[in-house]
């Protein structure tokens, strides 16, 4: 018998980064248009020298975009005035069962908070969640709360909240005594569930996803738009107006893409796999990761540890490593394997 000393050698690929054109970037962005889109990354010093191109998804999601006009109120910080409004009911539940969605739009940064609800009884609750975040958040107090006449505003547990915090509620005329002549008083957060409306659908058109992740298009289209559009007269996105901090667009990613999510070795055995396939949905507001649906199991979870697999248009499959767990000792391992424990 003769022994031979061998050196085992692990090849590991290391997959090549393609810079995202054009055509991603509009996609990162939530489908905004090419003008917005060049806009941006020229601000974020990001180099792009290709050609317009038509999109599938904006020409099923969006007929026209209609220039929207200035606000007619004129405030000089953030919290002075907050427009709200309710949309819904959505005609299919979201994945977590909401049917509608509530909008909070400071007039003066243009930031705006999104909030899924299952019933307009919920909306209190939205209400007081919101003031609490955004006088914490920028150190201003609110001033003006302006909304429509829907009961889930004109209502006595509203009225207490508006009282006790020292906020005047401004309403607008009741839709039944409106004439076309007369414009929306309502109009900016009106406006803004349209613009999150169209963005959302047309992701969803775009990736052929299920209608039930219309609260996730419509949240990932107001994460986005938050932090990209910057303000004529401040020359900041409504996010850097808001926190006073900027944000790298560069964590940017395509809604609707592909995933693969890490297994911590917690949850899984010794030859199962160490990573599970999934939809990205979506980021999250208070920590750094993403929302990833998964199909099989119809949930949303937030990952951190999350690889990309984005494609161009002529370009194969890349990878877009954000986090990676190493372990070398299952790539060599020279002694006997070890029995796989049951899971807990």
């Amino acid at each position: 018998m003769y022994y031979m000393n061998v050196r085992y050698k692990c090849e590991i690929a290391n997959a090549t980064e393609v810079k995202p054109g054009l055509k991603e970037w509009h996609e990162r962005l939530a489908h905004q248009n090419l003008q917005y889109v060049r806009m941006v990354l020229k601000n974020n010093n990001i180099e792009i020298k290709e050609s317009d191109f038509k999109c599938e998804g904006c020409l099923q999601g969006k007929i026209h975009r209609m220039p929207f006009s200035n606000s007619e109120s004129k405030t000089s910080r953030p919290c002075e005035l907050i427009h709200a409004d309710i949309c819904g009911p959505m005609e299919v539940p979201s994945v977590g069962g909401s049917r509608y969605f509530v909008i909070f739009k400071d007039d003066y940064s243009n930031y705006r908070s999104v909030y899924f609800i299952k019933g307009k009884d919920e909306v209190k609750r939205c209400i007081s969640d919101f003031l609490n975040k955004a006088e914490n958040v920028t150190k201003n107090k609110v001033l003006y709360f302006r909304s429509d006449n829907g009961l889930e505003f004109m209502n006595n547990e509203v009225r207490k909240l508006f009282e006790k915090r020292g906020i005047i509620h401004q309403t607008t005329v009741p839709y039944q005594y409106r004439t076309r002549r007369v414009p929306e008083q309502n109009g900016k957060a009106e406006r803004e569930n349209r613009t999150l409306i169209e963005a959302a659908r047309t992701m969803l058109c775009a990736t052929d996803l299920p209608k039930k992740l219309w609260a996730e298009a419509v949240h990932t289209a107001a994460y986005v738009i938050n932090r990209t559009s910057k303000s004529n007269e401040t020359g900041k996105t409504p996010y850097e107006t808001w926190t006073g901090k900027q944000f790298d667009i560069t964590g940017l990613r395509i809604f609707g893409n592909p995933v693969y999510v890490h297994i911590p070795k917690e949850q899984r055995r010794k030859w199962d796999p160490k990573g599970e396939k999934g939809i990205m949905v979506g980021y999250s507001e208070d920590v750094k990761g993403y929302r990833i649906y998964f199909l099989k199991n119809n949930r949303v979870e937030l990952k951190r540890d999350v690889v990309f697999l984005e494609k161009g248009e002529e370009q194969k499959e890349q990878l877009v490593m954000l986090d990676i767990t190493k372990n070398k000792e299952e790539c060599i391992n020279n002694k006997s394997p070890e029995q796989p424990k049951d899971r807990k």
